[in-house]
């Protein structure tokens, strides 16, 4: 699908008072900005209810002024569309409306330099729809919805590499609320079989990351952990895990993290899987973790504009990668990404959590180049016809009589042979390899029923002695070497092996399975089903694994169970009668109901 441009931009007007200007394809227009609400209003919007397992530290309020999501989307589309504005946009949708493989990218440029706009950033504006109608602007393929912050630096208009690479960053550190991240990073790996693959820093440090974006030509980073919005809204931080203390995290403001990414030519994307990784402060757009990498030169961001829960950050990650390897422009698979977690809870605005910023010319990533309209097709055929001919033949020539001379050169022909062969000797690279592999139980124990795949997708067999065998053609190897290698097992964890091809045509390789890993979400409730907080939740069998309800009700455990095990959960609280219930490992919805003797 190809788009239209349609370019909203709110500038300071007259008398302190905004005005949004379009530019389209259907000609430019102007119209007054006006915010039907106060500040108090937004600013309390809540996405996605009450979160249990969130990619937030700080237990969710109940209290404040959450005001109607749908009729804060209606207000906010009326103060953006209105007049010439609208009008044109009512246009541009005709235009669309004939051509189903033509959609509108709705790009919406805002000034962070210019103190009368700046902070309308921060307006949850993926909650737009036209009244009366069931049109969620964000939700929509053809109507896409991009951030563009308007500062001095040039789109990116490089074409992507053919091979994608991705730097995974999964920061959890031991005292902070586990997250599935094992499950985001083998969904990451699956969706890119073939077209590229995830590699990992040595440690999910500022460090690591520096020293593997140095050691790796990495074309996006992917970071999924916990993230925030600091109390007094003047500095957005993700956490890494601490380079000093074990177990323990490290606040990472965005401009600390910007400078870590600085003078990388090849990083294009960043996507920051993480609560409140889009949210800005109302003082500076560099209080934002996602805004400020912008800032600092990055030609795009996805990121969170609210807490999200975990299952929910799963959903998108995973559709999202998807259906890039499907050839979606980069702001189509952010709204399939919306999509995955608008299907989880139809009844949520979860799915308005996910923010896309862009600064390149088209969106496409490496798997297709993107539809060309009519117009340049034609310019592309003409380029073959008059005196253009006779420049591609002369061209052409040059090319061969090159070629003839390097040729003759080799053979000493004009001078005498160049002293290091190509190619040749031991050092040469097969033409394909033979990876074995070996899958290992946790104790180091050969294992049966496991399943493997590659970063480079080629078929696996079965040896008669019970080992994986992959056939890798050179041709489909990185320029690096690289691949990684992933092992799965119904009673086991899932583990990876980060492998460099080299030399040898046989290649031999275990991948050690780690202990079963799941986890358990849920809510403690009383009978007017109100959560309650610090109620204490363990296992009444098996493992010796508790915690207590946040301020919601809400309660996470870490589990070394596989998914889908039964688990015997009890709830206890001092004046209430206790409460016990058969739940699954992997599941959010394990509910427990504490009554008064």
């Amino acid at each position: 699908m190809s788009y239209l441009d349609f370019v909203v931009q709110i500038i300071p007007g007259p008398k302190g008072n905004p005005m949004v200007h379009v530019r389209s394809e259907r000609g430019e227009g102007s119209a007054p900005f006006q915010l039907p609400f106060d500040d108090s209003t937004w600013r309390h919007v809540d996405l996605s209810e009450a979160i249990a397992g969130g990619r937030h530290l700080v237990p969710q309020e109940e209290e404040g002024a959450r005001g109607d999501r749908r009729e804060i989307g209606e207000q906010l589309f009326e103060a953006l569309f209105s007049g010439e504005v609208l009008r044109l946009y009512e246009r541009c949708l005709d235009r669309i409306e004939s051509q189903p493989d033509l959609g509108l990218r709705i790009s919406l440029m805002i000034d962070p330099r210019e103190p009368q706009v700046a902070s309308l950033q921060a307006l949850p504006w993926e909650l737009m729809r036209q009244p009366d109608t069931p049109n969620y602007l964000a939700l929509r393929r053809r109507q896409s919805l991009v951030r563009h912050l308007a500062f001095p630096h040039p789109v990116d208009t490089r074409p992507w590499p053919q091979f994608l690479r991705i730097l995974c960053v999964r920061s959890n550190p031991g005292n902070q609320v586990f997250l599935n991240l094992q499950g985001e990073i083998d969904a990451l790996g699956k969706a890119l079989a073939g077209i590229g693959e995830v590699i990992e820093p040595e440690t999910p440090t500022l460090d690591g990351v520096r020293k593997a974006l140095l050691e790796h030509e990495c074309h996006v980073l992917h970071f999924m952990g916990h993230g925030e919005l600091m109390e007094d809204a003047t500095k957005g931080i993700l956490w890494f895990e601490s380079v000093l203390v074990p177990d323990a995290g490290e606040r990472i403001r965005g401009e600390d993290l910007a400078n870590k990414l600085a003078d990388i030519p090849s990083l294009r994307l960043v996507v920051l899987n993480a609560c409140e990784s889009a949210r800005t402060g109302p003082a500076s757009l560099l209080a934002g973790v996602a805004s400020a990498l912008v800032l600092g030169g990055l030609p795009a961001v996805v990121a969170m504009q609210a807490r999200v829960s975990d299952g929910a950050a799963l959903a998108f990650s995973r559709v999202f990668y998807q259906r890039l390897a499907a050839s979606d422009s980069l702001d189509a698979a952010v709204t399939e990404g919306r999509q995955a977690i608008h299907s989880m809870d139809p009844s949520s605005f979860e799915w308005a959590t996910p923010v896309v910023f862009m600064r390149v010319q088209d969106g496409y990533l490496p798997t297709r180049v993107p539809p060309q309209a009519p117009e340049r097709q034609m310019a592309v055929r003409r380029w073959y016809q008059g005196p253009n001919v006779a420049v591609a033949v002369i061209v052409l020539l040059i090319g061969l009589v090159g070629t003839v001379v390097t040729v003759m050169i080799g053979k000493g022909g004009f001078g005498e042979k160049p002293e290091t062969p190509i190619q040749s000797g031991p050092n040469r690279r097969p033409t394909s390899y033979t990876v074995r592999v070996q899958i290992l139980n946790p104790q180091g124990q050969p294992v049966t029923g496991s399943t493997i795949r590659t970063s480079v997708a080629n078929e696996k067999k079965r040896t008669a002695e019970g080992w994986w065998e992959v056939e890798i053609p050179a041709a489909k190897v990185p320029a690096g070497g690289q691949i990684t290698l992933w092992a799965e097992h119904p009673d086991w964890g899932g583990s990876s092996k980060v492998l460099r091809l080299g030399t040898e045509s046989n290649v031999p390789v275990e991948i050690r399975l780690k202990e079963p890993e799941s986890w358990l979400r849920g809510q403690v409730v009383d009978e007017s089903r109100r959560g309650l907080a610090g109620v204490r939740v363990s296992l009444q069998s098996g493992q010796k694994v508790e915690t207590r309800t946040d301020a919601a009700g809400h309660f996470a455990l870490k589990l070394a169970v596989p998914a889908e095990t039964s688990i015997r959960v009890l709830a206890e609280r001092n004046g209430w009668a206790p409460a016990d219930q058969h739940c699954l490992a992997g599941r959010d919805t394990c509910s427990l109901l504490l009554e008064k003797p």
